[in-house]
């Protein structure tokens, strides 16, 4: 009866561990820290805005869009990762437009897969030196191809004086559009008027979802356990 009892367990254990892994997808630059704070360009994320016509120079980047190593007065608390952080402003209201929708955006080399859990990551908070101004809106949206699977809109300031984690989830189904390759977009929302809006360490995780069936046979080998102890 031990043996059979033990056989069970190891049935029961090899179901769940194939049930569930969990893996983090990699997100270049995930934390701005390859870029150039002297011409704001920031490496392996495309920047543009999302309802217009990229204003970006030959060298990559946009107004507006940039690369930042701010100092102890501009980020009370400092940076999320490392040394540099992603920062929105909304132009000059001369050159530019007085609103612009901008963003930074980058397509991984993940693809969607079925029976998958994805959990979007990214931390941002309101320059300290602006207090004093209207926080501007900020953008976190996480895309399958052109699909967009799921968004989370910041209309109200995370303050200045810590980091707020902001969190998009997904869940896909037993079918999915094979091919479709994972695109993570941080953005702002605003007058040129506003705060800044900074974004730093940016992560993805995606964890399996057992299907029905692998739960079925989960929960058999539980009964059958609890029958054999009895």
């Amino acid at each position: 009866m031990k043996m059979t009892t033990g056989i069970w367990t190891v049935m029961l254990v090899l179901c769940l561990c194939g049930a569930a892994w969990a893996d983090a997808i990699t997100i270049q630059n995930a934390s701005f820290e390859s870029s150039q704070a002297s011409t704001q360009k920031v490496y392996s994320w495309t920047q543009y805005e999302l309802g217009g016509v990229t204003q970006g120079g030959s060298d990559g980047t946009l107004w507006g869009v940039q690369a930042a190593k701010l100092n102890t007065t501009q980020l009370t608390p400092g940076p999320k990762d490392g040394n540099m952080v992603l920062a929105f402003w909304g132009g000059d209201g001369t050159t530019w437009n007085s609103y612009q929708e901008l963003a930074a955006a980058q397509v991984l080399d993940a693809t969607l897969q079925p029976n998958t859990q994805y959990t979007l990551s990214a931390w941002i908070i309101q320059r300290a030196d602006q207090s004093g101004l209207a926080w501007a809106t900020g953008i976190v949206q996480f895309y399958a191809g052109d699909t967009l699977l799921d968004s989370e809109t910041i209309s109200t300031s995370p303050g200045t004086s810590a980091w707020q984690e902001v969190v998009v989830s997904v869940t896909t189904g037993a079918s999915v559009t094979p091919g479709q390759s994972l695109k993570v977009l941080l953005g702002r929302n605003g007058y040129h008027t506003q705060a800044q809006v900074v974004f730093d360490n940016v992560t993805l995780d995606a964890t399996a979802v057992p299907e029905p069936a692998t739960l079925s046979l989960i929960g058999l080998g539980g009964l059958a356990l609890l029958r054999r102890r009895k």
